[in-house]
């Protein structure tokens, strides 16, 4: 539900409206907007008592990993992948708020791939397929894995099995 129904507030998208979503068990539940943006901004407002939020988070791995110069670069790279980049609105407001807490406001650049959710298995396989990196192996749950990220996997490793599963097709 997070990724197709969940949202933050963002000045650049047009208003929200009311969402019905199919669950898994086939029930059907409808959301409004202060719903939807309730799920969402709980990755903003750290969801409770001492807490942070995802831009903190960044912020301070940027701040541990380098110093002044090199920071502004690690904040003009910030690359959000994974299922929960799916949020609605969520880069936009990701970098609004990397901005504001940043030294230099103009660094901070956020990219999110079209593919962005099948993301990391894919950088996983390939790096499962470097011959030179050791590697600790994991399954997947078919019900969890694209086609496309299994192609990915067995491509980058064909010797190696990356996900020991069978995609499901996509409707």
């Amino acid at each position: 539900v997070k990724e197709t129904a969940a949202a933050v507030q963002s000045e650049r998208r047009p208003q929200l409206s009311l969402l019905t979503v199919e669950l898994e068990d086939g029930q059907s539940v409808s959301l409004t907007t202060e719903d939807r943006l309730r799920i969402g901004e709980q990755l903003f407002d750290g969801g409770g008592i001492d807490a942070v939020g995802l831009h903190e988070l960044v912020l301070a791995a940027a701040v541990a990993a380098a110093d002044g110069a090199k920071r502004a670069k690690l904040l003009n790279g910030v690359f959000v992948c994974g299922g929960g980049s799916l949020v609605d609105g969520l880069p936009e407001r990701l970098g609004d708020e990397l901005r504001k807490l940043a030294a230099d406001p103009d660094a901070v650049q956020i990219r999110a791939g079209p593919r962005r959710q099948d993301a990391a298995v894919v950088g996983a396989a390939a790096l499962a397929a470097a011959p030179d990196v050791e590697v600790a192996w994991a399954t997947a749950d078919a019900k969890n894995i694209s086609p496309a990220v299994a192609a990915a996997a067995a491509a980058a490793s064909p010797a190696r099995s990356v996900v020991e599963a069978t995609p499901r097709a996509r409707a």
